[in-house]
């Protein structure tokens, strides 16, 4: 799977943004592919979305500590990140 140049942007942004503790390389591995499942599910049901909203909150569920929670208004969004969590 291939990520835009905006993704790609949000998702770098985001993990500088973690607390240095909670980052290993299996944890960042995790998180891409988490990110990249949401991707999918959301693509199946024909959702569109911004990654803007979707990576930081994704980050919040799997990194609390780093991250403050992220609400989203739309809760089909919101479902697809709690499926993959």
């Amino acid at each position: 799977m291939v990520f835009h140049e905006d993704e790609r942007e949000v998702l770098t942004r985001t993990l500088e943004r973690l607390e240095f503790a909670d980052i290993t390389p299996r944890s960042m591995r995790a998180f891409v592919l988490r990110y990249q499942l949401v991707r999918l599910v959301l693509q199946q049901l024909r959702k569109a979305f911004e990654p803007s909203d979707v990576v930081p909150a994704l980050a919040a569920k799997l990194f609390p500590g780093s991250m403050e929670p992220a609400e989203l208004k739309d809760p089909i969004v919101q479902n697809a990140i709690e499926m993959v969590v």
